[in-house]
């Protein structure tokens, strides 16, 4: 309503806005599938999809509320942007990977239960039990090296004190987030394994 009503000539805010509204209408909609497919691994995925493409849409409001309607040239160089950018769709996509593995749990975890390396190799057969929780560690690796990247290259070149600040906080958070997402993996393995074992 507030921007319908006081930036109707700022057109990235409106339809941004708009957006989020039907997406929030969206998203509503999917949490009352998700609870009625009893929380299935397709669903839930979905439902995480939607809720993060939400709150991305938020953050850019914010952003792109604070500066001017109009932006005076495009500047210099814009492979910076286009790393940025590539970074933060890398890992919204890395963080659906990621929540699909863990929506196959109890299975997945019996298949690793070491973390980081995968039955004690880096490298290991593809199977059809095995493959998503393979290829989510090695993407997480990849998307990793571009958020480092990202990173690295927004302080050598001070790119604004913020973008530098936030560039290499995500480098920084990002393996906490790879420990945590390890350690969730070797606690479930172990968890699962005792449940199952015989006897």
């Amino acid at each position: 309503v507030v921007a319908l009503r006081d930036n109707r000539d700022r057109r990235s805010l409106v339809l941004a806005s708009l957006a989020a509204v039907v997406l929030v209408v969206f998203q509503a909609w999917l949490g009352r599938e998700t609870v009625r497919l009893n929380n299935s691994g397709e669903s839930v995925t979905a439902h995480l999809a939607s809720a993060m493409a939400d709150f991305g849409l938020f953050i850019f409001i914010f952003v792109r509320s604070r500066f001017p309607a109009r932006f005076e040239g495009r500047g210099g160089s814009q492979r910076f942007t286009l790393l940025a950018a590539f970074a933060a769709l890398a890992t919204y996509a890395l963080l659906l990977f990621g929540s699909n593995v863990t929506a196959q749990a109890p299975i997945g975890a019996l298949v690793f239960p070491d973390w980081p390396l995968m039955g004690g190799s880096v490298f290991p057969p593809l199977t059809d039990v095995s493959s998503a929780q393979i290829l989510h560690r090695w993407v997480a690796v990849v998307v990793g090296l571009v958020v480092v990247a990202a990173g690295a290259i927004a302080w050598r070149t001070s790119r604004g004190r913020w973008v530098a600040r936030l560039a290499l906080a995500a480098a920084l958070v990002y393996p906490l987030q790879a420990v945590v997402g390890g350690s969730a993996d070797v606690v479930s393995g172990y968890r699962t394994f005792h449940r199952h074992r015989p006897g």
